[in-house]
C-alpha cells in the first residue's frame, strides 16, 4: 500500500474514531446487514466451521447462531475503532475484572504470570484490563506483514499501558524481566492456528484434532510462570467482564501438553455458553485435508482425538 492511501484510510479510521460509541453502534446495525447479506463476508467459512463444531445442531440453530456471530463481528469492528480515542479509564470501566483478588498470592510470592486468552468477546478491548493490574503487563502478538498498519496498531494497543511483544522477541523481554526481578502479566490469544511447518501438537476441540500452539506452555515451564485463563463474557453491548481461571500454580510439576489441553477445554466450555462470541471467520482447521492426507499414507502426526472431554 503507497503512504498515500495508508494516510488516508488512517484519517479516515480517526475520524470514525471521535464518533460517539451509541452512533458507532448504529453505524454497526447497518455493518451488520452489508457482511452477512451483501458482502457475505466468509460466508463459507463460517458455515463450514460452525457445521463441524456442532454436528447435533439443525440447520436453523446454525443460522441462529451465524446472524449473531455477524451482529457481533460488526459490533467488534467499530469497537476497535473506537478504542483510538478512548481513555485508558474510560476502556477499563467497560472490561473489569471480576477476581481481581486472585492476583495477590501471584503478586506476594514476586510471580510472573501467562494469561491465555483466545479470539473471543472482544479481545482488543481486553487491553483495558491492564488499568486493574499491579504488574507490568505485554501483550504477545503476531506482527502484521503491513508494517504502516503494524505500527499504528500497536501505538493503539500501547496506549493503554501495555507493551506489544513480537511472538519472536518474546523470550528475551521475559528474560530482561528476569534480571530486573520484574514480575510480569503476558497475554497471549492463544487459539491461533500454527503454520504447518511449526505444528507440533493436535487436541481435540469442537469436534475436531486441531493443530494448537505450544508457545505459552513451553514459556510458563521455562519461567516458571502461573498459568491462567482469561475468560471474556459479554455483560452488554459494549461491556465486557474478564475472569481469571487458574490454569496451573506449578507448571514445573506437569506434564507435557497438560496445560495446552486444559485452556482449551476451558475456552471450549465458553463457546458452547455463547457460540456467538468466537471468531467463526477464522480458517482454524485449515490443515484437517492435509492432515489426513498424510494419514492415508500412514503418517501420524496428532496424539488425541477429536471428541470433546
Amino acid at each position: 500500500m503507497s503512504a498515500i492511501g495508508f494516510y488516508l484510510i488512517y484519517f479516515f479510521i480517526r475520524t470514525i474514531a471521535f464518533l460517539p460509541l451509541g452512533f458507532l453502534y448504529f453505524l454497526s446495525d447497518g455493518l451488520y446487514y452489508i457482511l452477512f447479506y451483501i458482502v457475505r463476508y466468509r460466508e463459507v467459512v463460517v458455515k463450514d466451521n460452525l457445521s463441524r463444531a456442532f454436528p447435533e445442531k439443525s440447520p436453523q440453530e446454525l443460522l441462529m447462531i451465524e446472524k449473531a456471530f455477524y451482529r457481533h463481528l460488526a459490533d467488534m469492528i467499530v469497537e476497535s475503532l473506537k478504542m483510538l480515542h478512548m481513555t485508558p479509564k474510560q476502556l477499563s470501566s467497560r472490561i473489569p475484572i471480576v477476581n481481581p483478588e486472585i492476583l495477590d498470592k501471584y503478586r506476594s510470592e514476586g510471580r510472573s504470570i501467562v494469561a491465555m486468552g483466545a479470539h473471543y468477546g472482544n479481545w482488543e478491548w481486553t487491553l483495558g484490563i491492564v488499568q486493574h493490574l499491579n504488574y507490568k503487563t505485554t501483550g504477545v502478538y503476531k506482527p502484521l506483514n503491513n508494517k504502516r498498519f503494524d505500527s499504528l496498531v500497536n501505538r493503539a494497543r500501547s496506549r493503554f499501558g501495555t507493551e506489544m511483544v513480537g511472538m519472536r522477541e518474546v523470550v528475551r523481554v521475559l528474560l530482561k524481566f528476569k534480571r530486573a526481578n520484574t514480575p510480569s502479566f503476558n497475554v497471549f490469544i492463544a487459539d491461533q492456528s500454527p503454520v504447518w511447518e511449526e505444528i507440533q501438537f493436535w487436541t481435540g476441540f469442537l469436534n475436531q484434532i486441531t493443530p494448537v500452539y505450544l508457545g505459552p506452555e513451553k514459556l510458563a515451564k521455562q519461567f516458571n510462570m502461573a498459568v491462567l485463563y482469561g475468560k471474556v463474557s459479554k455483560t452488554g453491548r459494549g461491556r465486557y467482564s474478564v475472569e481469571l481461571i487458574p490454569i496451573e500454580e506449578n507448571p514445573l510439576d506437569t506434564s507435557e501438553f497438560v496445560i495446552t489441553r486444559k485452556f482449551f477445554k476451558l475456552l471450549e466450555e465458553s463457546i458452547l455458553e455463547k457460540p456467538e462470541y468466537w471468531l467463526w471467520s477464522h480458517r482454524r482447521w485449515k490443515h484437517t485435508r492435509k492432515r489426513e492426507n498424510e494419514e492415508s499414507k500412514g503418517i501420524f502426526r496428532f496424539t488425541e482425538n477429536n471428541t470433546r472431554k
